[in-house]
């Protein structure tokens, strides 16, 4: 049996300067499940890692199937999550509330993340970055677009201990020389220069888990130049 992405990828995290386990540091709690999974870069920073194996393709199904019925129409076969309602406007407003329903869970595993975290920081005698890992193997119903929208905003509407979120999926990859190849995605949710100061750190994880997949050119991504995922649409039905 293949060796499934977590384990791949908490075997290369072991391996990054200054990681430490915290389920193996015996020390009290540290099996505690409220608490956080590693401390990275001599313990300035505080990881958790959660993997999203839940498909959520019913969820939008319901939606689809609400909305073709308001329409009074049927539909046999698959059907995409884009290019068959009335006009753009509808399609946009289709696609979020498909999106807000999908990606609901994303905003627990946030919340569960950031208290551990928060917990772990008591640990500490200083102050430390917080950053959320999600692993994506081959659940193809949460797209990255989709599930980094849902952080973002899961971030804008209180204050919390997660700062930074590297996303690990394989489940979706982008066109790089006629391939198409996983790349990991750093979401930077900071609001200070101090917890901005573990970003370098991160950027070298994310590189160098990168390099993993044959990648041999960093790939930037900003509001100005989004990174696309392939496949970019859903696809509902049988």
């Amino acid at each position: 049996m293949a060796e499934s992405l977590e384990s791949r990828f908490t075997k290369f995290l072991e391996l990054t300067v200054g990681a430490e386990s915290i389920d193996l540091l015996h020390t009290p709690g540290s099996n505690d499940p409220k608490m956080a999974d590693y401390y990275l870069a001599d313990r300035k920073i505080v990881a958790e890692i959660k993997s999203l194996n839940a498909d959520q393709m019913t969820k939008g199904a319901a939606v689809i199937d609400e909305y073709l019925s308001d329409k009074g129409v049927v539909i046999f076969g698959t059907l995409s999550s884009a290019g068959f309602t009335e006009n753009l406007d509808e399609e946009n407003a289709l696609k979020l509330k498909i999106q807000n329903k999908m990606t609901t869970r994303i905003k627990k595993v946030c919340s569960d993340a950031n208290k551990q975290i928060a917990k772990q920081f008591e640990s500490l005698p200083h102050l430390a970055t917080g950053v959320l890992i999600l692993i994506n193997e081959n659940n193809t119903s949460l797209h990255p677009s989709m599930v980094a929208d849902r952080i973002i905003e899961y971030a804008a509407s209180q204050p919390r201990s997660i700062h930074y979120c590297l996303m690990i999926f394989e489940s979706h990859r982008i066109k790089v020389k006629g391939k198409l190849l996983p790349y990991p995605l750093l979401l930077d949710l900071t609001r200070s220069f101090r917890q901005r100061r573990s970003l370098g750190f991160l950027q070298s994880i994310q590189w160098e888990w990168a390099k993993t997949y044959g990648h041999t050119d960093e790939v930037l991504s900003d509001e100005g130049n989004l990174i696309s995922y392939y496949p970019e649409v859903l696809t509902f039905g049988e």
